[in-house]
């Protein structure tokens, strides 16, 4: 798969306001894989899988990372809201620290989403001793803190 490269005004809105929007990231093909891998981890959930709406719910969400105690429904206009009418294959890409979510999904059939998290070639590993989202058990016995993140969890998708 090439990368996609996003053009000079989605990079300056990712630096400006932490979110940009990218169409056709993944071509048919790649949306049907994605489509395969969701179902199959649906179908085999791991030990920290946890279904994080209501019973009945047709866009059941399944997972749940860390929850903000930010109240923005109680006053929505105070906040830099930006929303995206998404098709297949479009991505939506923000910066960890962005606040985010999705409202319910209101439509027949069934909303898919593939999350992938990457690290800048820079990141350095910094433990924690919390349990992270998603835990990486004893990852700080094998790194060091402040060492650069070599290592399987963390594959080089792109070389810097």
């Amino acid at each position: 798969m090439e990368p996609v490269r996003p053009d000079d005004e989605a990079i300056a809105a990712f630096a400006r306001d932490g979110v940009a929007c990218l169409r056709s990231v993944l071509d048919p093909d790649e949306v049907a894989a994605a489509v395969a891998a969701i179902d199959a981890v649906l179908a085999r959930p791991g030990p920290l899988a946890q279904v994080a709406s209501a019973p009945g719910d047709p866009g059941a969400f399944t997972e749940d990372f860390c929850r903000w105690r930010p109240d923005i429904d109680a006053d929505p206009a105070a906040f830099d809201i930006r929303r995206f009418g998404l098709r297949p294959g479009d991505a939506i890409f923000f910066d960890f620290l962005t606040v985010h979510g999705a409202p319910g999904f209101p439509h027949p059939g069934r909303r898919r989403i593939l999350s992938l998290r990457y690290l800048s070639a820079d990141t350095r590993h910094a433990p924690r001793a919390w349990r992270t989202s998603p835990p990486f058990g004893d990852l700080d016995a094998e790194l060091p803190a402040g060492a650069d993140m070599d290592h399987p969890l963390f594959p080089v998708v792109w070389p810097a």
